[in-house]
């Protein structure tokens, strides 16, 4: 699991329409599943031990290009 406070817009921009760029961060590592827990504040993350960081890293660098693009509309 990976601790999420971010605003709702934010992890919308971030996820992507249909969950687009979390699909692609899951199919990039080979890794079985992330799902966003919006009441808890998580992003869940099944795969192997390993991969862990390298996706952690990629979802965190994903919600920084979101955050970015909703400060300069």
């Amino acid at each position: 699991e990976m601790d999420i406070d971010e605003a709702d817009e934010v992890m919308r921009v971030a996820i992507g329409r249909k969950g687009c760029y979390l699909c692609r961060i899951t199919e990039a590592n080979n890794i079985a599943y992330i799902s966003h827990d919006r009441e808890r504040k998580k992003m869940v993350i099944w795969g192997e031990h390993f991969k862990m960081d390298t996706v952690k890293n990629e979802i965190a660098s994903r919600i920084n290009i979101a955050r970015e693009q909703l400060m300069s509309v």
